[in-house]
């Protein structure tokens, strides 16, 4: 099965050293509990919109970059820091 564009996201975000999947970075949420990495970050895709252009339908997905960590500033520089990198994500196929 191919990847759905979070993941493809996700694996970005790792391979630029921003997080470690399933440790630190989370898909669907924040994970709960100990043993988890600080600061954590969940990606959680919300309602985009669908629009039709020229015939065509376009696809506008969104995402939310969440925090939770000991530190505000550490937590905070992380979701940046991803934020950034994946506005720099321009004319390429997810």
């Amino acid at each position: 099965m191919a990847d759905d564009w979070i993941d493809k996201l996700r694996k970005h975000i790792v391979a630029n050293g921003l997080g470690t999947y399933g440790t630190d970075l989370f898909k669907a949420g924040l994970e709960d509990g100990t043993g988890v990495g600080d600061p954590t970050i969940g990606m959680i895709e919300y309602s985009g919109k669908t629009t039709e252009t020229m015939g065509r339908s376009v696809d506008d997905p969104k995402l939310h970059i969440a925090g939770r960590g000991s530190s505000y500033d550490t937590t905070h520089q992380r979701m940046v820091a991803i934020r950034d990198l994946l506005k720099a994500i321009v004319n390429t196929d997810i």
